[in-house]
């Protein structure tokens, strides 16, 4: 069975509910913009964009976005390094095996789907090392995972929305 749309109070306003469906994927707001690369003119999708910042990228370009495996680095307009991403793109989006490592030295190394973890993957905190291994569903540790505290605590069972749950 096909489900009808909602009955338009007029034509702009069915226009536009028709067009924030197409825009924003599961009715969610969607941060962030394009950004593309001076030289190339090929884009990435840039989910929280710093003033300023630009990018460099080893891998090819398909239809203006990234696509390929290759090196990513956002770079500040000091020269500085704000971050790198080195695995697959494509679409001009992480996606498929990759290890991003933040500005902070936080290191992410799995699965994106779109730009985001979403997989199997591991995340280590730079400040202290802490490490959580296992599934991430949204950004999130969500699933099966095993957390590892600089301690020598563990967590390992259910995870969440980043929350353990238990065993």
């Amino acid at each position: 069975m096909i489900a009808r749309l909602p009955q338009c109070l007029g034509k702009l306003f069915c226009v536009l509910f028709l067009t924030s469906l197409l825009l924003i994927p599961n009715g969610f707001a969607v941060a962030g913009e394009w950004q593309a690369e001076p030289a190339t003119g090929c884009k990435v999708w840039n989910a929280s964009p710093q003033l300023k910042d630009s990018f460099t990228w080893t891998g090819g370009c398909k239809g203006g976005l990234l696509d390929g495996t290759g090196l990513f680095q956002w770079v500040s307009p000091s020269g500085a390094i704000n971050g790198t991403y080195e695995g697959t793109m494509v679409g001009g989006k992480f996606h498929g095996k990759g290890r991003l490592t933040y500005t902070d030295g936080a290191v992410y190394e799995g699965d994106f789907v779109s730009g985001i973890r979403t997989g199997k993957g591991v995340f280590i905190w730079a400040e202290d090392g802490q490490r959580y291994e296992g599934d991430f569903v949204n950004g999130k540790r969500h699933g099966y995972g095993v957390m590892k505290f600089p301690d020598g605590r563990i967590q390992q069972g259910r995870f969440e929305n980043n929350s353990y749950m238990g065993p």
